[in-house]
C-alpha cells in the first residue's frame, strides 16, 4: 500500500541536481538555478552586476517556488550587496531553516550579520562554515574566527571586508581552472 508524500514538494531542478551531485560545492552567487530562459537572464544581470533586475527577476522565481533554495540564496547575495543586509538575513535563514548545513547560507548570513554589527551570531553562525572546495574562503572565514576568539582586531566592518575579499579572490581561482 502506497502513502502520499507530504511535506517540501520538489522541483525537477532539485532532483535533477540531487541525482548528479556537485563537482565542487562553490560559494558562489554564480552558480546557475535553472535551464530556463529566465534563468539565463539572471544569471546574465548578475554577470552585468544589474542587481536589482536579478532581484526582481529572483523575486518572480520566488513566487512561483517559494522553496526555491537557489533563488534565496541569490536574492539574499543581491539583498546584500544593494545594502540591505536585513533582508538577506531573512532569507538565509530561511535557507538554512530548509537545509542547515548549507554553506552558501552560512557564509553569506555571516556577512549579512556583519554588515548588521551582530558580530558575535556572525562568528557563530561562521563556525558551521566548511567547505574544503573554497580553500580561499575557509581560510579566511578561519582566521578571522581565530582573531576573534583570541580578542584580536574585531571590527565588523573589517571582517566582513577580509571575508568578502577572500571571496573574490576564491572566484578568480575557480575562474581561471583550465578543466572548466
Amino acid at each position: 500500500m502506497s502513502r502520499p508524500i507530504t511535506g517540501k514538494t520538489f522541483s525537477r531542478r532539485d532532483v535533477l541536481f540531487s541525482l548528479l551531485g556537485r563537482w565542487q560545492r562553490s560559494d558562489s552567487p554564480r552558480q546557475p538555478i535553472g535551464f530556463d530562459a529566465q534563468s539565463r537572464e539572471i544569471e546574465a544581470c548578475l554577470a552585468e552586476n544589474d542587481l536589482e533586475e536579478a532581484a526582481r527577476l529572483l523575486e518572480e522565481v520566488l513566487a512561483k517556488s517559494p522553496d526555491h533554495i537557489q533563488a534565496m540564496q541569490k536574492l539574499a547575495y543581491c539583498r546584500l550587496k544593494l545594502g540591505r543586509p536585513q533582508e538577506a538575513v531573512d532569507l538565509l535563514r530561511q535557507v538554512r531553516s530548509l537545509k542547515p548545513q548549507d554553506n552558501f547560507a552560512a557564509l553569506y548570513l555571516g556577512l549579512s550579520l556583519c554588515r548588521l554589527g551582530s558580530l558575535e551570531e556572525a562568528m557563530k553562525t561562521w563556525q558551521g562554515y566548511f567547505n574544503v572546495d573554497q580553500p580561499v574562503i575557509q581560510r579566511a572565514v578561519n582566521l578571522q574566527l581565530a582573531l576573534y576568539e583570541m580578542d584580536g582586531p574585531t571590527s565588523a566592518e573589517d571582517i566582513a571586508a577580509a571575508v568578502e575579499e577572500a571571496i573574490e579572490e576564491q572566484e578568480r581561482l575557480d575562474t581561471n581552472k583550465s578543466w572548466r
